[in-house]
């Protein structure tokens, strides 16, 4: 993977995320900073996540997210085989661990970004 995006201003970026304290406050935060396109993206991923997570198949994960079953099936692989940071939120998202996945630990938002 092309590790050039995790540079100065990325982390900087992560931090001032880190300091965001409401729901709120992200989505003001996030609606300056992103288009509408991009947040669609990162939600839609984020739902992608979450159903893989309660092992829906990918077409009904694909007919209620909008989602393609190819980025379905990417983001499966990158869960369970490579994004430990994925798994653990939503894990704690979803209120019950997951099946553990083996890999390297990944940042979720190198995933989302990887199409922009």
């Amino acid at each position: 993977m092309d590790s050039s995006w995790n540079n100065k201003s990325v982390k900087d970026l992560f931090k001032v995320i880190l300091k965001l304290k409401t729901v709120k406050e992200c989505e003001d935060f996030f609606r300056d900073l992103c288009t509408l396109s991009e947040l669609k993206a990162m939600s839609e991923r984020w739902a992608v996540v979450q159903k893989i997570q309660q092992n829906i198949p990918y077409r009904q994960i694909s007919e209620e997210t909008g989602a393609s079953t190819a980025t379905i099936t990417r983001i499966a692989h990158w869960l369970h085989h490579e994004c430990l940071s994925v798994w653990v939120v939503s894990s704690h998202f979803l209120g019950s661990p997951a099946p553990r996945p083996a890999g390297f630990f990944i940042s979720f938002l190198a995933l989302i970004y990887e199409r922009f």
